[in-house]
């Protein structure tokens, strides 16, 4: 299943935070996936894997600093945890146009807690 397309969807701080919106574009070469995208801190690129099985991981970069991202993608969903220095939390993606109910869009990988901290 190839991650190439548009997606929309949300990150969250922690587990149960506030949901902030996001949307991107991927591109996927057998297991190099790329992209760009925005959401309410700014413009960013993504680099990194996905794999058959549905492991999912990226470095979303901003100009000022970069998140990790480590998810699963069924295909219909890419859910997972993002995790930078000082903080973490949750995100869930699906494709553009096709929108999920309030249940299918929440994340089934629970992030490892952290301290949460500033942007």
């Amino acid at each position: 299943m190839s991650l190439s397309g548009r997606w929309r969807g949300w990150y969250a701080y922690g587990t149960g935070g506030q949901h902030h919106p996001m949307e991107l574009l991927l591109t996927q070469r057998g297991e190099s996936v790329s992209g760009a995208g925005q959401d309410d801190i700014g413009n960013f690129t993504v680099k990194g894997s996905g794999t058959e099985d549905g492991a999912v991981r990226w470095l979303k970069r901003y100009p000022t600093h970069a998140v990790d991202y480590d998810g699963r993608s069924d295909g219909k969903f890419i859910r997972g945890a993002w995790r930078l220095e000082g903080g973490s939390g949750t995100f869930c993606l699906w494709r553009d146009g096709s929108e999920p109910a309030l249940a299918e869009a929440k994340p089934e990988v629970k992030s490892k807690s952290r301290p949460s901290g500033s942007r």
